[in-house]
């Protein structure tokens, strides 16, 4: 069985990949480079917990046991793992981990389900800042 593996471009990060949640194996090429994750979680209030880490099932398993009670995802047991996104360079994992965090809801659930146009769509500023709003004033 040959691993599946996707490519995600996000912007100002470098050797993105989605990793399958169902196939969490290294690809042939990588299983001499050290592997971080950056992981979506939802959690029984149905929020979303993003975070980074080197070893996705020990990290999964603390989440699921619940190690320390003060981890936000302590009193939002179970959790189960929605998308897992697989770097090279842990510095690119935690500016992932970092911009995610920062996305909304709906451009959360588009990452998860893959649906790349619409993570583009999400990125669009519409508020009545946006430089799209602005209307030059008239020196009449």
């Amino acid at each position: 069985m040959q691993n599946a593996y996707m490519i995600l471009t996000l912007p100002d990060v470098k050797n993105q990949v989605v990793l399958i949640p169902a196939c969490r194996k290294k690809c042939d090429d990588q299983d001499n480079m050290k592997t971080y994750f950056v992981y979506i979680l939802l959690c029984s209030d149905n929020s979303f917990y993003t975070g980074v880490t080197n070893n996705l099932t020990r990290r999964l398993h603390e989440h699921q046991t619940g190690i320390n009670s003060s981890c936000y995802t302590y009193t939002r047991r179970p959790v189960k793992l929605m998308r897992a996104l697989q770097f090279n360079n842990p510095n690119d994992a935690i500016s992932a981990e970092k911009q995610i965090k920062g996305w909304s809801r709906k451009k959360k659930e588009a990452l998860i389900n893959g649906d790349w146009c619409m993570i583009h769509e999400f990125s669009i500023c519409s508020n009545e800042s946006s430089h799209k709003n602005y209307v030059r004033p008239s020196f009449d």
